[in-house]
């Protein structure tokens, strides 16, 4: 499995896991591509009925928030009928490889759900240098479980020059180390 949570459900039904993070691409097609932006790019994927558990609602908050970053919203093309602030772009469904193209020019990304294995938000992110933002614990990521927190991150990602080396050191030498092979 791919994350504590998913280890501890596991051995309650008696199966004995161990972690180990995947990636289904290839990671050497994901280069360092981190750089500094005075207007940060932030992205996320959502998928249709399923908004608010991929925090499609905070991200419209925190868009409101920080009104000189722009936030795209991958896999649905709007969602709910009031006014979307003018720095929020829905994407909807996109090829992979124009999703990994358009990802390169992002600093950060985002990922709201609660309970999921690592998903390949984070993963991407950190891959091309950048800083991803989970509700979800994971070692060198950027967490947050309030608001303010989040808050609190996206402000970081305005001044830092540095792409993101601790991060991506540790999940590189982390993904698909599968004992089996």
């Amino acid at each position: 499995c791919e994350t504590p949570e998913e280890c501890n459900n596991l051995k309650k039904i008696g199966i004995e896991a161990k972690i180990i993070p995947s990636f289904l691409e290839d990671i050497d097609e994901f280069p360092i591509t981190y750089q500094l932006s005075a207007t940060p790019h932030i992205w996320m994927c959502a998928h249709p009925q399923r908004e608010r558990e991929y925090g499609v609602d905070t991200l419209l908050r925190m868009a409101k928030k920080f009104p000189d970053y722009t936030f795209h919203i991958y896999g649905i093309f709007d969602w709910l009928e009031e006014e979307k602030p003018k720095n929020v772009l829905y994407h909807g469904q996109v090829p992979n490889e124009k999703l990994n193209q358009e990802i390169r020019q992002y600093q950060g990304s985002f990922r709201g759900n609660e309970h999921e294995g690592f998903s390949e938000v984070p993963i991407k992110t950190i891959l091309l240098g950048g800083y991803p933002i989970t509700k979800m614990k994971f070692e060198k990521i950027w967490n947050y479980q309030t608001e303010e927190e989040l808050e609190e991150h996206l402000k970081k990602l305005k001044g830092l020059k540095q792409w993101n080396k601790d991060g991506y050191r540790f999940w590189r030498n982390r993904l698909n180390k599968f004992p089996w092979m």
